[in-house]
């Protein structure tokens, strides 16, 4: 990309988040993580066409994770910087053909939410990720 089209490309993002999220941190970053999925999404869609299997990950302790990034020297101000998700890359051990599920025995979650109950049986994937 020419260096006077990203600079076009950086003023439009700078107008956008000094007008449309008025210096609000939790919107700047709200609005970040929604960014951060078009790129999840097309990182994923790529490595599918070439036979890598991924996986998305959220519900990660986000304090525990800064704090491991920070240690090995890949955050270097958390303050700067978030974490609003993972992915995983890889090959799966076996073709998804042969991959059994069975319930686990008595493994349940059950969760209420408002007055409805949800039950979802534990499943383990054998050779699966």
């Amino acid at each position: 990309m020419p260096e006077e089209v990203m600079q076009d490309h950086l003023g439009f993002y700078k107008f956008f988040v000094e007008t449309e999220l008025e210096d609000n941190d939790r919107l700047v970053f709200e609005w970040s993580i929604k960014q951060t999925y078009i790129a999840l999404g097309n990182m994923m869609t790529a490595a599918a066409q070439i036979d890598i299997d991924s996986c998305p990950i959220e519900g990660f302790d986000k304090k525990q994770l800064t704090s491991i990034l920070q240690n090995e020297g890949i955050i270097k101000n958390a303050n700067d910087f978030g974490v609003s998700c993972m992915v995983a890359f890889g090959y799966r051990q076996t073709d998804p053909d042969k991959i059994s599920m069975k319930l686990l025995s008595g493994a349940k979650l059950k969760i209420s939410i408002r007055g409805h109950v949800l039950i979802i049986g534990w499943m383990s994937l054998s050779g699966g990720c």
